[in-house]
């Protein structure tokens, strides 16, 4: 498999940075390896709720609102329909069902676009959800990185 190969060289410029995290100390450390400092921080930090500004603050800022849009109104529905015809039988070792769903656009008042409709007529099975049975896309290539 040719394309598998994962051997490459990637340039990248500016400082040497390592990164430590130590989940046990809820730490996480930037080492700055060139000049020689580094940088502590908690690993898991709650996120900051951004608050909206108040009118008071909008005003002091110069900040001006504008006045909320008026609800624009719709041009066209969309409708679907799905029906199961009832009608079953076997494909590729699998129970399939016979669905026809019909999708009409309908053109309302001030639209500019034209009425359509479409109709789908397909057979579907239902597959349960599966792992990865094939494994690894390189074999012999993955990496597993952690402990236990």
């Amino acid at each position: 498999m040719r394309w598998c190969t994962l051997d490459s060289t990637a340039r990248i410029y500016g400082p040497r940075i390592v990164t430590i995290v130590r989940p046990d100390l809820g730490q996480q450390f930037d080492l700055n390896l060139d000049a020689s400092q580094y940088a502590q921080r908690p690993l898991y930090s709650p996120p900051q709720k951004l608050q909206p500004l108040t009118k008071e603050e909008l005003q002091a800022r110069g900040i001006k609102m504008p006045p909320p849009a008026e609800p624009v109104k719709p041009t066209f529905r969309i409708e679907t329909v799905t029906k199961d015809t009832g009608e079953r039988k076997e494909m590729f070792g699998y129970l399939a069902r016979h669905v026809i769903t019909t999708r009409r656009e309908i053109s309302l008042e001030g639209s500019r676009r034209v009425a359509q409709e479409m109709t789908t007529d397909g057979w579907y099975i239902d597959l349960e959800p599966q792992l990865d049975p094939i494994g690894p896309i390189c074999p012999g290539k993955s990496r597993r990185f952690g402990a236990g």
